[in-house]
């Protein structure tokens, strides 16, 4: 699976602690293989067309579109603004 991601995910990726990113990374490739897993705790995101929400952490999520040629990476962050403005 290939991913696409927006300016804002990787502003926000980047201003993460390295351990944190390492965290992401490892759900990234889970990602990668199969967006439905379980661990993942894949949701869609109410009120919004085709954005989806994983659970990165207890307060860290990651928003994601799935497209036709891959996965749009949206914003990582922390669970309440990453939700409120996905």
């Amino acid at each position: 699976m290939t991913f696409l991601w927006t300016p804002r995910f990787e502003k926000a990726y980047r201003a993460l602690p390295l351990e944190t990113q390492a965290d992401v990374d490892g759900h990234l490739k889970l990602l990668a293989q199969n967006w439905r897993h379980p661990s993942l705790q894949a949701r869609k995101l109410q009120g919004a067309r085709n954005i989806w929400y994983i659970r990165i952490s207890r307060d860290l999520r990651l928003t994601f579109e799935p497209t036709r040629g891959g996965i749009l990476l949206r914003v990582v962050g922390r669970h309440d603004v990453t939700l409120r403005s996905p």
